[in-house]
């Protein structure tokens, strides 16, 4: 987005069409690097407001991209989460990553018969969790917040695993690179394995995700031919890739047949 859309953004935002010595001082802010979205303290997603006032990852544009398309597939049944046409069974979803809990609350939001387990590294990202639930009028009984990392806290089966790894991604608008994660939160990226966490993910799926349930697992560009790779190592065949709006795989998308 180009800066001057950002500052009239912030402009009306934030400041209601007035432009105050706050206001100018938000500017420089942005001009130093500091993001658009933490200014506002909150962003749009999936038709859900994501509060940000405790710094998480910035969600973006393209998660954004194929969770709304992964929530529509379900509703329209195009995976086989229902076993008939009965659409009122409950559907168990685990948010890995959660970080701003952005696409957990999406689910929520849109599929009104799921609940939803959280797994975050981080305590912090907990409360956050919790006022984006609170901002979005969400029933917590649904709910379930765990702090920890990758699997620690899942329990059961469930019918939609989620996962964006951290990773810097390579790829955005214009062909500059644009980073996923902001760079106060680049150090939660293993610095010795960029694929560690993809590995422990497709490694343990099938203990986690119930017959016919679907892992939808974000990627870097141009990690797709290692991420196939790991998936043939721990012998998983009925997979397909999701492309974005530049055309390249981006999600891979696995159903436990």
């Amino acid at each position: 987005m180009r800066f001057e859309r950002k500052v009239e953004l912030l402009r009306v935002e934030k400041y209601e069409g007035e432009e105050t010595d706050k206001f100018f001082n938000d500017v420089i802010l942005m001009a130093g690097g500091e993001p658009l979205e933490y200014i506002l303290g909150e962003m749009q997603f999936c038709g859900t407001t994501i509060d940000l006032s405790l710094r998480p990852n910035i969600p973006k544009e393209e998660t954004e991209y194929w969770v709304y398309q992964a929530i529509q597939d379900i509703k329209d049944k195009k995976y086989k989460i229902y076993s008939t046409d009965d659409m009122s069974k409950n559907i168990r979803v685990l948010d890995l990553f959660s970080g701003s809990g952005s696409i957990g609350i999406s689910f929520l939001k849109k599929i009104p018969n799921c609940t939803l387990d959280f797994i975050e590294i981080n305590s912090i990202f907990k409360k956050q969790i919790e006022i984006s639930l609170i901002k979005n009028i969400l029933d917590l009984s649904r709910v379930k917040i765990i702090i920890g990392d990758v699997w620690s806290g899942a329990t059961g089966l469930y019918d939609v695993i989620t996962a964006v790894p951290p990773y810097v991604s390579t790829e955005g608008e214009g062909g500059k690179g644009v980073k996923r994660l902001h760079k106060s939160n680049l150090n939660s990226i293993n610095s010795n394995d960029e694929y560690h966490y993809y590995k422990l993910i497709l490694s343990n799926i099938n203990n986690y995700l119930s017959n016919n349930g679907v892992l939808f697992l974000e990627f870097d560009v141009n990690q797709r031919e290692i991420i196939e790779q790991i998936a043939t190592d721990n012998n998983l065949s009925n997979y397909f890739f999701l492309t974005n709006t530049y055309r390249h795989d981006f999600v891979f998308i696995y159903i436990k047949a």
